[in-house]
């Protein structure tokens, strides 16, 4: 027995935002302040020239990994078109000079790809619940919905307080329960599909498909599977190690690695590019800083970078 939700404000209708311009600022009469990003910004600049040969004059720039464990970094990343959807992503983990290329713990020191889902659109999303009556519940679904309703509340929140026009990112979600057993390789995407469409479900017509498996046998975490093909994938375990019903508090955090951390993943993220050092960090509810996935006006244009035409300064 299954139960379908649609919680789509538009259907099964694929959309992209574009044009989502931000109102003009307020204008402020206080000096601007020096950060440590714009005393790197020469060096940076002149790295992504030199590793990557592209002339990027405003880039991104975190700093907030200085000083961080035994691989202190800044983190600088832009995304710049690449053609059709898709985005090139250039990222760097430079040292305090902003000159000399570092490695994270991944053993990352610089990445330049292909990003197939850029941070920026209207994203259809179908999740796949797995029921287990020892973990699963009757009100289950109904936190997943509030829960997926404070994804989206946290990017309009974001867009609010920058003064833009709408939210960057949007995600409308149609939910599926499916009974333990159904989903014979839950883990695979060409196998969840096959399954779903063995039941009159069409995964091909949404961008994201999701899978929540919380089996109380096997404690996993999530992933997801970056790459041109659709639907996008990601998926959820136990990664907790749940043996009762789940409670909303649960299915929130199950919510926020799901689509925020896991997302993340297909828009280009890599955990390195914030590292957590000390205390709560300020991005908070997102998987990173706003500015890494270019959410950020950095040129000055009331344009978010990852919106223009022409980011960051080019």
């Amino acid at each position: 027995m299954r139960t379908r939700h649609a919680r789509s404000l538009v259907g099964l209708s694929i959309l992209l935002l574009v044009g989502c311009t931000p109102t003009k600022p307020t204008p402020v009469d206080a000096a601007p302040v020096m950060t440590p990003a714009d005393a790197a910004r020469p060096a940076v600049v002149e790295a992504f020239q030199r590793e990557f040969g592209a002339s990027v004059p405003r880039p991104a720039i975190y700093t907030d990994s200085i000083g961080c464990g035994s691989s202190p970094h800044y983190m600088t990343v832009a995304y710049l078109p690449g053609g059709a959807a898709s985005r090139e992503m250039l990222a760097m983990y430079l040292a305090s000079d902003g000159r000399t290329l570092v490695a994270g713990s991944e053993g990352r020191t610089k990445v330049s790809r292909l990003v197939w889902v850029p941070p920026a659109g209207r994203f259809s999303v179908l999740t796949v619940l797995v029921a287990y009556d020892a973990t699963i519940g009757p009100d289950t679904m109904s936190h997943l919905e509030a829960a997926q309703q404070n994804i989206n509340a946290a990017h309009a929140a974001f867009a609010t307080a920058r003064g833009y026009a709408g939210p960057i990112v949007r995600f409308d979600f149609t939910n599926i329960v499916v009974a333990e057993g159904t989903l014979p390789a839950p883990r695979s995407a060409p196998a969840v599909e096959a399954a779903l469409e063995s039941r009159g479900d069409s995964p091909a017509a949404f961008d994201f498909l999701s899978v929540i498996n919380i089996n109380p046998a096997m404690t996993e975490g999530g992933f997801a599977t970056p790459g041109p093909r659709r639907p996008h994938f990601t998926y959820m375990g136990n990664f907790s190690a749940w043996q009762t019903r789940i409670s909303d508090a649960q299915v929130d955090s199950i919510a926020r690695a799901s689509y925020h951390h896991e997302v993340g993943h297909h828009w280009g993220w890599d955990h390195d590019w914030t590292p957590t050092c000390s205390g709560t960090p300020s991005y908070l509810p997102f998987i990173t800083s706003p500015l890494l996935f270019g959410w950020e006006d950095l040129d000055g244009d009331r344009i978010p970078e990852i919106l223009d035409a022409t980011p960051y300064g080019r």
